[in-house]
């Protein structure tokens, strides 16, 4: 089955254009936010197919995110792909996602995963 958007929320640049890049190279349609806030504001517009959730956001926390995705019906089905630092973060919300990367994520990892979700 084609995935048709995603959602990169990372509030760094620097990777959030990474992401975006690479998701756009599979032919998606991204949107990309910087801040938990706006990603629950962007939620309650569309649903995407796949969200790059990073765990450290300024105003709303990834993991509140996660949590919010899991207990709505309408968003329960999108594939989460939790991106970050803290190890020990990532081991409490590895049974929420679908997939869990540890910064800094290797590049060729990351395509391989992408390609995978889009394809």
């Amino acid at each position: 089955m084609r995935k048709f958007s995603a959602l990169v929320v990372e509030d760094d640049e620097e990777l959030g254009e990474i992401f975006v890049d690479l998701l756009e190279t599979t032919g998606l349609k991204v949107e990309r936010v910087g801040d938990g806030q706006l990603a629950l504001d962007s939620l309650k517009q569309f649903t995407p197919d796949i969200m790059m959730l990073d765990m450290h956001l300024p105003r709303v926390s990834g993991l509140e995110i996660l949590q919010q995705v899991r207990a709505d019906a309408r968003l329960q089905n999108i594939e989460v792909v939790v991106v970050t630092a803290d190890a020990l973060l990532s081991n409490v919300v590895r049974d929420q996602a679908d997939f869990v990367l540890i910064k800094p994520v290797d590049y060729s990892q990351l395509n391989t995963l992408i390609e995978r979700l889009a394809g």
